[in-house]
């Protein structure tokens, strides 16, 4: 029951963040919680996801359930609002101190965005989702940047859209600026390009 205990005070996450007590608490709760539904679900299957849900802190339980709840609201809201409204409301960035590690939180959050969309009811192209991460990186103190771009393959035009740190798409396993071509201006439709085909 060792793994029931409060972590040490010098104990820091990946990003360099120091967890509240409130945090290692309900992270071990959460732990186990799901060991425990692991340990008695009959359905195949099942048992090693919610090991793996176990796994997650409180913390990021809390990230992943905003970005599966603003998936769809963003997905609604580009069909509603101007683009560069959307834009500039999602890629906001509130004025508090960003975690000693960006990068590190920054991927975090792009790996849980992803995370939700895979779990959600409907499917997501590549534009809601990269939104949601400004959105919820914006929030943290964390100033990224929405790409947009285009190229050319077996006759047709595709788009795609993502979202950078620190000159590195976070949400991309590749390096998409090799792939497309960037959008620049604002002579273009990019729900026409990236918002309905999903990638």
């Amino acid at each position: 029951m060792g793994w029931l205990a409060p972590t040490p005070r010098h104990w820091t996450r990946p990003d360099g963040s120091t967890p509240s007590l409130l945090d290692v608490w309900l992270s071990r709760f959460l732990r186990f919680v799901f060991l425990g539904m692991a340990a008695v679900c009959p359905v195949r299957g099942w048992p090693r996801r919610l090991q793996k849900a176990s796994e997650l802190s409180a913390r990021a339980w809390w990230l992943w359930m905003r970005a599966w709840m603003l998936l769809p609201a963003m997905a609604l809201a580009l069909r509603t609002v101007r683009f560069p409204r959307l834009h500039a409301w999602a890629g906001r960035v509130r004025p508090v101190e960003p975690p000693p590690l960006p990068m590190e939180r920054a991927r975090q959050v792009a790996t849980l965005v992803k995370m939700a969309a895979a779990r959600h009811f409907g499917k997501f192209a590549c534009l809601p989702r990269s939104l949601t991460l400004l959105r919820l990186l914006g929030q943290q103190g964390i100033e990224a940047h929405l790409k947009l771009g285009v190229r050319r393959k077996d006759g047709r035009v595709e788009g795609h859209a993502w979202v950078e740190f620190e000159g590195t798409a976070i949400n991309e396993p590749g390096d998409p600026d090799q792939d497309f071509g960037l959008l620049r201006g604002a002579g273009y439709d990019p729900l026409a390009l990236v918002g309905r085909a999903q990638r």
